[in-house]
């Protein structure tokens, strides 16, 4: 490949980055003048810039509900753990109470479950005792330590069932009974502060559903607030799409105010970051010149040399031609000359007749 043409290409590039550079340039300068400058509220710049502000102010407030909806979740799944917590320990307690007071002078609100109590004793007391009649038995053979560990299987978890029934009967006959009777009419020294720790516990729970309620309805209103146009996460991307296309419009308001400035004889009044940057545009506008004239020049020198090089192939064209033409000149006069020769030996010929 020709230098020449190699040369013209790394102008060529040369004169592109710097036509980028003073696109850049040329936007940065008439933004800096735009920010600076007094314009109409109409004006594209101040529309653009409004609309960008806002935009941004409106996704600030979308992050700031979403981190609301963020607590708010963490502030509900946090009461969730502590009333099922707190549930856990009034259902012990119910249970303790249960104990304590299905004794024989019940009051009536909790006899059925005193009768039901006695059931499972009874119950629980047989599979105890046939258990330990189990383990009481001597080793026997293989067939026989295999029967009674089967049997010793079942009879555990029906003891287990029945203890498990108990507990609920408890908790039950605890529930009712601090649901009958109040802390100020009691007067067992074991079951008051039981009834003391029920209620403390109770108006935890109830302190805590107050707080549910309020978070979720919290939540609700700031999900309901976005259900028209989707979620926080669609409105922030459009909004954000929006932004760009804004940013985008704005940048090709500050490119072609920077041209106008460019272009005027007298530009208006300007701080000297931005006189500079003006300068430096015209000094890369002299650079594209001279690239222009060098890319000029070399495209001369090529054409130049294009030219002498099918001038050569046209004279050496012409010297075929002519040597053609030589050649044929002396084909026709030694044709002639025959000619001539055949003629006089006719005529020769002919006196013989």
């Amino acid at each position: 490949m020709d230098d020449r043409k190699k040369t013209i290409r790394e102008y060529e590039d040369k004169k592109k980055e710097t036509l980028d550079s003073i696109e850049v340039m040329l936007e940065k300068l008439g933004a800096s003048i735009l920010s600076h400058s007094d314009q109409d509220d109409d004006s594209d710049y101040c529309r653009l810039t409004r609309d960008i502000k806002d935009s941004e102010v409106y996704i600030s407030a979308i992050e700031e509900d979403i981190a609301r909806i963020k607590a708010a979740e963490e502030d509900i799944q946090r009461k969730d753990q502590e009333t099922t917590a707190r549930t856990k320990d009034l259902s012990k307690l119910f249970t303790r109470l249960g104990e304590c007071v299905l004794g024989d002078d019940c009051i009536d609100a909790i006899k059925p479950y005193q009768a039901q109590a006695e059931t499972l004793y009874s119950k629980i007391k047989s599979l105890e005792d046939r258990l330990e009649q189990l383990e009481d038995r001597g080793e026997g053979n293989v067939f026989t330590w295999i029967g009674k560990n089967t049997q010793g299987v079942v009879i555990r978890s029906f003891l287990g069932t029945s203890r498990n029934s108990l507990q609920k009967i408890f908790t039950a006959a605890g529930e009712k009974y601090s649901q009958s009777v109040s802390i100020e009419i009691e007067t067992s020294d074991r079951i008051r502060p039981l009834l003391g720790e029920i209620d403390t516990v109770k108006k935890d729970l109830e302190v805590l559903g107050a707080a549910l309620v309020r978070l979720k309805e919290e939540r609700r209103r700031i999900n309901d607030a976005f259900s028209p146009d989707g979620g926080p996460a669609k409105k922030i991307q459009a909004l954000e799409r929006r932004i760009a296309h804004s940013k985008e419009e704005l940048r090709g308001v500050f490119l072609q105010y920077g041209r106008s400035i460019e272009a005027e004889a007298a530009a208006p009044p300007m701080e000297e970051a931005d006189t500079r940057l003006l300068e430096a545009i015209r000094k890369s506008r002299q650079s594209i010149r001279e690239y222009d004239r060098e890319i000029e020049k070399l495209e001369a020198s090529l054409a130049i040399d294009e030219e002498k090089a099918a001038i050569a192939k046209m004279e050496k064209a012409v010297k075929d031609h002519e040597a053609r033409i030589r050649a044929g000149e002396d084909a026709i006069a030694s044709l002639t000359a025959q000619i001539g020769e055949a003629k006089a030996r006719i005529e020769e010929l002919t006196r013989v007749l």
